[in-house]
């Protein structure tokens, strides 16, 4: 089962490195007692042997303050469509794995009486139980998941789709079309994952097993950084600082994820339905030559924001 665990556990990893320039007298170290020696990165492990029992202990609380995990929370809004009221988005958490997944059912789909909804929620429910399924310790693997996932979803129609996974001190995704997902470190933009589109507003997409366009992306992580994943009802309707904004006022007053998905969520969905302000997607359409569509994009919107934070002590 896959549900959304929040844990609020954060440690700060302390550094036990010596500098390389700093000059030690009389240590005993086992080889030189009473001389002086220049130590050069040595752990202070090595100035102070301790028995084998504590020395393990010692690595292993080292070891866990090192390991990261990604503290998860999501929000969906669907747009109003009488004939499709459960959208077409459909997005997965799996927190004790640390993999997440977000799609976005090809629209066009539905001139051929297709809800490619059914596409995307089939495609992001196998994707979640072949993470929690892994007969395996080891991370996980999201080219391996999406192409399992596609491969099982016998709906019709055809989705975006970006699966990410967070691998020690680096997230891994895989990615097809123009949903996506940022990392947000110090208030700035580390890193935005590229759109995968034949032309305005025509994104590529998996249909039946195809997972051809897939593109496999790797994005080193810190402690404190922030992933937003969403689909492109998120990045069409709101510009980077504005999220930003909204990451970085999470951050101050303490919010959760879930909280600050939900924020970014209805602030886009108010965007969507402006008719006159300036967004992404207006101005798209003018560099594209379409010049008469003003404001926002109505469009179901999915977000998926996830703290890396530290495990110890979790």
């Amino acid at each position: 089962m896959a549900l959304v665990l929040v844990s609020s556990a954060v440690v700060q990893e302390k550094s036990f490195s010596l500098s390389s320039s700093e000059t030690l007298d009389n240590i005993n170290v086992g080889i030189a007692v009473g001389r002086k020696r220049k130590f050069e990165g040595l752990a202070t492990l090595d100035l102070f042997p301790l028995p084998n029992r504590t020395t393990q202990k010692f690595l292993n609380a080292k070891l866990q303050a090192r390991k990261l995990k990604l503290e998860c929370g999501s929000c969906y809004i669907p747009k109003e469509d009488e004939e499709y009221p459960r959208g077409q988005d459909a997005h997965f958490v799996c927190s004790a794995d640390n993999v997440i997944g977000v799609a976005d059912g090809l629209g066009g789909f539905k001139k051929r009486g297709i809800d490619a909804g059914v596409y995307a929620r089939n495609l992001m429910s196998h994707a979640s139980s072949m993470t929690t399924a892994r007969a395996t310790t080891l991370p996980a693997c999201p080219l391996r998941i999406l192409k399992k996932a596609a491969s099982a979803t016998r709906a019709q129609g055809g989705s975006t789709a970006c699966i990410i996974a967070l691998q020690g001190r680096k997230i891994v995704a895989a990615n097809v079309g123009d949903s996506g997902f940022l990392v947000v470190r110090n208030g700035k933009v580390a890193y935005r994952s590229p759109v995968q589109v034949r032309g305005f507003n025509s994104p590529l997409y998996l249909h039946t097993d195809s997972c051809k366009w897939a593109q496999v992306l790797e994005v080193p992580v810190e402690e404190g950084d922030s992933i937003v994943a969403a689909t492109d009802g998120l990045f069409d309707n709101l510009f980077e600082d504005t999220i930003l904004n909204i990451i970085s006022k999470g951050r101050k007053y303490e919010f959760n994820p879930r909280t600050v998905a939900q924020l970014l969520a209805r602030v886009a969905h108010q965007m969507s339905l402006q008719k006159k302000h300036d967004t992404p997607f207006s101005k798209a359409s003018r560099e594209a030559g379409r010049l008469g569509h003003q404001g926002g994009k109505r469009d179901d919107i999915t977000v998926v924001v996830a703290n890396v934070i530290s495990s110890a002590g979790s």
